[in-house]
């Protein structure tokens, strides 16, 4: 059973059109929660849904998030009912 994996990262922004240069670019600070399908010593991989097809597990809307990048991160107790 995969974890259901809430994090809290630190990314870039892109801004289109034109900017005053003194502008407050600062980085976006974003929250996802997903399925943790893959973690090494780099990064954490999440997903939003997984399914099994044909005995082969698949992921759709994955997210990388780089561990230096996160600055909050849990696991959310899954209950069976």
């Amino acid at each position: 059973m995969k974890k259901v994996t809430y994090i809290k990262y630190l990314d870039s922004c892109l801004r289109d059109g034109e900017k005053p240069i003194n502008h407050n670019f600062q980085p976006v600070v974003f929250e996802a929660v997903g399925f943790l399908v893959k973690e090494d010593d780099d990064a954490v991989t999440l997903a939003r849904e997984l399914n099994e097809i044909d005995g082969e597990e698949n992921t759709r809307g994955t997210i990388t998030i780089p561990k230096i990048a996160i600055q909050e991160r849990y696991v959310f107790e899954r209950k069976t009912v």
